[in-house]
């Protein structure tokens, strides 16, 4: 050590030298080591640390301030003082705040994958979510199941309440609304579409069963409409079958009421054919009934019925596998008939040409008395000759 008279006789050689977690000091006089490594172990070292006490090591602050983890010197996280993490964010509002970058941008603000780096699941900044699949551009939530998966369910809803709690209850609530001020085009509120495509099981793209032991009205499957344009609360693409048919036919329902009359006259002029439907091209979509059939032209009834019959449409471009957000309509409007409501005008007809009947009969009836008389009167003159 050189002091300030730069005097050589008076100088103290000392060395110093750091040997792994001991502090060295040397000098004619001596050695002197120190441990340092209580002061090395006091801090988190980038290789990591070993020994510490979980109960009281960590990494964090000690006041109410925020913890903040930057790369780039660019914040990428904060725990707040709450304990609440944010990822992108330095308003953290609930235990873990993740913010993407823009709000119509495809980026992924969060996901999760599996060993091989296939989506588990997956956010992105536009709001929309993908499991198991990146999610399309024309889904807000796409669920996909590979061909390889063993699980039997998509998607189970499981809704059970054994409590106080009353009003209604859903298993499934969709609500689709298409505005005023938007872009026209078809609205699904539900869409199922069902392969099968091997053996001879059953294939059901909807099935509906209510039972319980509830004393109010079940209903497997109800649909409404309401609105202008063609309203059909169910409309079929194909045969219909059930085991039982019932419509609303009390007399507390009713107004206007009157006899019905002239159906056999009316009925006269309805001409019966035979014909087969069209299923080439487009046509083919509406599923009609194939092979020779028989039935009653539309615009023939509507002459004489025109309460039973209606305007009615079809969109041919109604394509289940033309996900196509932008494809236009191809609408074929057709006239359909109620052929349900032709029962009363039979029925009408029939008591008409019973009716008919029974006059002629009566009629017949006094002509043969008619007859008889005369017959006998004959039969009288001829025994007097």
């Amino acid at each position: 050590v050189t002091d300030a008279d730069a005097d050589s006789a008076n100088e103290q050689n000392t060395a110093v030298v750091l040997s792994g977690n001991s502090l060295e000091i040397a000098d004619a006089g001596g050695t002197i080591s120190t441990d340092l490594t209580p002061l090395v172990n006091a801090g988190w070292k980038l290789a990591g640390n070993t020994g510490i006490n979980s109960s009281t090591d960590f990494i964090g602050t000690a006041d109410p301030q925020d913890l903040v983890f930057k790369t780039s010197n660019n914040e990428r996280m904060r725990i707040n003082s709450s304990g609440n993490v944010g990822v992108g964010t330095t308003n953290a509002t609930a235990k873990v705040t993740i913010r993407g970058t823009d709000s119509t941008s495809a980026t992924n603000s969060f996901l999760i994958e599996n060993s091989t780096g296939a989506d588990i699941f997956k956010i992105r900044d536009d709001v929309r979510i993908g499991i198991g699949s990146d999610p399309a551009t024309s889904y807000q939530l796409y669920n996909y199941v590979p061909s390889t998966s063993t699980v039997t369910h998509a998607q189970r809803n499981y809704f059970y309440r054994n409590n106080a709690v009353t009003g209604t209850m859903y298993g499934l609530y969709n609500y689709t609304n298409r505005g005023s001020s938007a872009s026209s085009g078809i609205i699904y509120g539900t869409y199922s579409y069902t392969y099968n495509n091997i053996g001879n099981s059953t294939t059901y793209a909807l099935r509906g069963y209510a039972s319980g032991g509830s004393t109010g009205s079940k209903y497997g499957i109800y649909g409404s409409t309401a609105g202008s344009g063609t309203r059909y609360a169910g409309y079929f693409g194909g045969d219909v079958y059930c085991s039982g048919l019932y419509l609303p036919s009390d007399e507390s329902l009713k107004r206007n009421i009157s006899d019905y009359d002239n159906a056999l006259d009316q009925l006269s002029s309805i001409e019966v054919k035979e014909y087969e439907y069209k299923h080439k091209g487009d046509m083919s979509k509406m599923d009609l009934p194939k092979g020779r059939q028989v039935g009653i032209m539309a615009q023939n009834i509507e002459k004489v019925f025109p309460q039973l019959t209606k305007d009615s449409e079809f969109d041919l471009n109604d394509d289940p596998e033309n996900e196509d957000e932008n494809r236009k309509e191809n609408i074929l409007k057709f006239k359909a008939v109620n052929y349900t409501g032709m029962v009363p005008m039979l029925t009408k007809a029939i008591q008409e040409q019973q009716a008919q009947i029974k006059a002629q009969e009566e009629k017949n009836s006094e002509l043969q008395k008619i007859v008889l008389d005369l017959q006998q009167r004959l039969d009288a003159l001829e025994s007097e000759k």
